[in-house]
Parts: structure tokens; sequence; C-alpha cells
């Protein structure tokens, strides 16, 4: 695979609230490699259970090193991918490595593996070095022509940007998350109808920097769920009722205490007639 990340305005994407998105978008790219691969052998049958990626660096500027909520979140993708997915690539090759890049390097090697760091390949701008190269580790009809191989339909080659959000393209890959921003001192329901007995309402959500509140009721006024303040900015939040009655079901996200801090929010609310056994689970 081709990743343009030297392209990618992360510190944008962290601006407008979106760092939870990137995050879970970087993880889906990985994860949709993984399923690419799954049933596929090579020309000599052999099951194929690693990729290889080039990270394009052409256009990285100091604007992301600058931010360090932009570097944090660099960092932890590459922390992410270390931790479930470091013998799933067989080889990387970064290419027109500028000079903020090597900075950047610096400080990505130390979270490297000598394993995952001996697997990577670095090169500048000089393409008559890296295009053997590539050539070598990927058909020539799958790499772009722009990085020495024939492929002419890649969108590298003609230009085209993908307009589409991060929470765009991460759920048309997981299908399913929403994301909403909960301004300072504010409070947002979600509302969810629920039409029969004993149906299961599942919810999981993550915040970027910042915790956050929630609670459920049961048609606006009884409180099922009680009201919690969650570390949602350390890890996912999961939670699930089996709803006996049904009825109007809300999910409040409440920033009511904070006074400054708008919250970002990507979450995930199902409903399902299938009983869990999950004791830790409610009934109402």
């Amino acid at each position: 695979g081709v990743l343009g990340f030297g392209k990618w305005d992360i510190r944008k994407f962290i601006e407008k609230g979106q760092r939870a998105e990137f995050i879970r978008y970087v993880d889906q790219v990985y994860i949709k490699a993984l399923d690419m691969m799954k049933g596929r052998v090579t020309r000599d049958g052999v099951p194929v259970t690693q990729f290889v990626v080039v990270y394009d660096m052409d256009g990285l500027s100091m604007r992301t090193l600058t931010s360090y909520t932009a570097l944090d979140t660099i960092l932890e993708t590459l922390k992410r991918f270390e931790a479930n997915h470091p013998e799933t690539m067989k080889r990387g090759y970064v290419v027109n490595a500028t000079a903020v890049f090597t900075m950047l390097f610096a400080l990505v090697k130390p979270l490297l593996s000598q394993r995952t760091f001996g697997k990577i390949d670095v090169f500048g701008f000089n393409s008559n070095k890296w295009k053997p190269v590539l050539l070598e580790a990927i058909p020539s009809d799958i790499l772009p022509v722009c990085l020495g191989g024939n492929n002419v339909s890649s969108v590298i080659n003609n230009g085209k940007r993908d307009k589409r959000t991060i929470l765009q393209r991460l759920n048309s890959m997981n299908p399913g998350f929403k994301s909403l921003r909960v301004k300072a001192g504010e409070t947002i329901p979600l509302e969810i109808n629920v039409s029969t007995p004993d149906t299961v309402l599942s919810w999981e959500f993550q915040t970027e920097n910042h915790d956050i509140g929630y609670s459920i009721f049961y048609e606006g006024k009884e409180e099922v769920v009680p009201f919690s303040r969650v570390d949602s900015q350390l890890k996912e939040v999961k939670g699930s009722i089996i709803c006996r009655h049904p009825g109007r079901y809300v999910i409040a996200f409440d920033n009511t205490y904070s006074r400054l801090r708008a919250k970002s929010v990507l979450y995930k609310i199902s409903l399902s007639t299938k009983m869990i056994e999950d004791p830790t689970s409610m009934m109402y």
C-alpha cells in the first residue's frame, strides 16, 4: 500500500477535534490490509500474511512538528501499531524524506522494536535510488507511475484528492460510528426508540483529550443509567442494558460541568433482540 503521509494535515484534524477519529482511521487502515490478505496466496501457493507499505513524506512540514498534540497523535498511532500489528509488515519504505521527517524519525525511533526498525528503509528525493528498490518489492502494475510503476489509474498519478473527512472514511470501513461535538456547558441527548421488549441497548464511545459525563433515561425522565463522569479520553467506554419495556430511551452526553472545553465524541449505539450473557449488563 502507499500512504501519502506527508500531505496529511494532522494538525488540522486535531484543531477540528478529530483526534480520536484520525487514530481510529489509521487503525482501520491496518485492519483493512489484514482483511485483504485473508485467503490470498502468492504465485508459489504460499499464504499471504504480511504487507509492504510505502510512506511518501513529500509535503511534511514543521507545522506538524510544532503542534504537541499532533506529534502526540502520531506517536499514539505508532504505539498502537507496535502493540497490535508488528509482525504483519514485511517491509516499509519511506520516500521523499525531508529534514522535518529526520527530526520526526528521531522521536519515533525509540518507540520501534529492533525488529520493526530493521524493516524500514528511508530514502530522500533522489528517485533513482528508491524506484528500483520499490519495483523489486512491489509489482509494477500495482505501483503508481509517480513511484516508478505502471499503474496509471492510481489517484496519486491523477492528482485527485479524497475530499471525504476522516470520519467519513472511517465509517466506510467500520460502519456505525458517528461523531458529535459537545460544547462547554452543554448536554446533547441522543434518542433511541425501542419497540420490542427485552431489546439489548449497547453503546461504546471515546473522546479526544478530555473526560465527559453520560447517563441514560427512559421516557425522558427516569434515570436508567446514573450519571457518570468517565475518562473516555484514556480508554473506550462500553456498556449495555436489557430494555424490558419498549419506549423512548435517551443517552445524554453531559458537558455542563466544563466552562471552557468542548468535547469531541466518537460513538456507536446499537439495538439487538439477541440476549447477552454479560454479568455487567443491567436490566430495565
